[in-house]
């Protein structure tokens, strides 16, 4: 005997698509809807950790700032910092 769900887990999802989704997990095998779930796990994991890469790489292809470009901006801070006080 397979042990079925809560229903109201079948009642959360907002959108049809995957209502339908959750409608067709419903009539699987209990194997199959472990299988699903591990797929689904092992998705979610990798989509997690792809964009910390992205960002690491979107960081170190950044513009860099010269020490022309950084006087400058010092020279600037210290006339702000005065008009401040």
């Amino acid at each position: 005997m397979v042990k079925e769900s809560n229903p109201s887990v079948y009642k959360l999802a907002e959108k049809p698509s995957i209502s339908k989704i959750l409608n067709l997990a419903k009539n699987l095998s209990l194997d199959d809807q472990i299988q699903l779930s591990k797929k689904l796990d092992l998705l979610l994991k990798k989509e997690a950790d792809q964009p910390k890469v992205e960002f690491s790489k979107f960081l170190l292809t950044g513009p860099v700032i010269d020490d022309a470009n950084l006087e400058t901006v010092m020279v600037q801070r210290k006339s702000l910092n005065q008009w401040r006080k």
